[in-house]
């Protein structure tokens, strides 16, 4: 009867050391479970203490379309006429000086001949004073007809010039995106549309609007990531070039869930490593990688108030070499480096040395 008492200890001590080893095996698989939890939480475990990780800043968000190397490009005549030819369709490659289209250039053609024919009549009128005798009007009269030849001349040129003009010629390498009119309609530069919409496409560009909240944190050459909803399983990675120095009222609108309307935003031009296959106007999205808050903010170009001197030494090049200089009746050449201080003409028959800039 005796170790009945003691039989009874060593089975309560042996449950409650059972329970114990239980519990302890508990505890540590749950601590085991956690730990790990954390890990891919981005939290570790020092020394019995959680420790976060640094936060990076998330990426700045902002709506943008596409464009090409510069804005789109509007092109008209810019003299009126009936329209002939057209040379191009929407969609084609131009390269620049291309004509994409041609007016009736009839009446400007006889018009050019016209003062061709005039220009004739004023240099055989002063060939023929040039070889007649001494006389005491001679002077004069080779002063009115070397007047006739510059007026003569000058006519010439401008009639060339308005006859160059009914050819719309491409002002820059580029793709067609729009053509607006048809052969036999009168066009002009009183038109309220564009004849013609031209686009560079040698590189793809993002204007993207970034919102107020938001203006401050952007910088040139931050990183950039470029989306489209059309695209959806590719990237674009690109680089800010520019940052506007002003807010505005927003005007460009993506129509997506959530959008602020009521906000001025930031506009933002980022440069694309690629997407030369990306439409012109495609609606994007746009996540900025964000900078140093010291560095979110524009480079400022200053322009000088005076001319430096290789400015002034460049002009007063130019101004030399225009610079006519008399060489017989009614005739004028640019003067060669070397021959002395340029000539100004002040009015029929008159020169005058023109004053040094040195």
């Amino acid at each position: 009867m005796s170790n009945m008492p003691t039989r009874k200890i060593k089975i309560i001590v042996f449950v409650a050391a059972l329970g114990v080893s239980a519990w302890y095996a508990w505890v540590v698989a749950s601590r085991s479970q956690t730990a790990t939890a954390d890990r891919a939480e981005g939290l570790d475990l020092v020394d019995g203490m959680d420790s976060a990780p640094v936060i990076e800043p998330p990426r700045i968000f902002a709506g943008g379309t596409i464009e090409g190397a510069q804005r789109e490009i509007p092109l008209r005549f810019e003299v009126a006429g009936r329209l002939k030819e057209l040379h191009v369709r929407a969609g084609d490659v131009v390269e620049k000086g291309s004509i994409l289209a041609e007016l009736d250039a009839e009446l400007w053609e006889l018009k050019f001949a016209e003062a061709g024919t005039l220009l004739k009549l004023a240099r055989a009128e002063r060939d023929r004073l040039v070889r007649s005798g001494n006389s005491p009007l001679r002077k004069e009269e080779l002063t009115i007809a070397d007047a006739k030849v510059a007026l003569a001349e000058g006519t010439v040129r401008r009639e060339r010039l308005m006859l160059d003009k009914t050819l719309l010629r491409a002002p820059t390498d580029g793709l067609v995106l729009r053509v607006q009119a048809e052969p036999g309609e009168m066009v002009g530069p009183e038109d309220n549309r564009d004849l013609f919409t031209l686009v560079n496409r040698s590189s793809t560009k993002v204007r993207a609007c970034v919102e107020e909240l938001d203006a401050m944190k952007v910088a040139v050459g931050q990183k950039a990531v470029v989306t489209a909803d059309g695209v959806p399983d590719r990237q674009f990675n690109g680089v800010v070039r520019s940052c506007s120095p002003f807010v505005a009222p927003k005007v460009q609108r993506h129509l997506k869930p959530g959008e602020l309307v009521d906000v001025r935003v930031r506009e933002v031009l980022i440069e694309l490593a690629d997407g030369g296959e990306l439409l012109i106007g495609l609606p994007v999205e746009v996540f900025i990688e964000p900078g140093d808050a010291t560095s979110a903010r524009s480079p400022i170009r200053y322009v000088p108030l005076r001319p430096t001197p290789e400015s002034e030494a460049s002009v007063a090049g130019q101004q030399h070499r225009r610079s006519p200089v008399r060489s017989g009746a009614g005739e004028s050449r640019a003067p060669a480096v070397g021959e002395g201080p340029a000539v100004q003409r002040t009015s029929v028959g008159e020169w005058r040395e023109s004053p040094s800039r040195e």
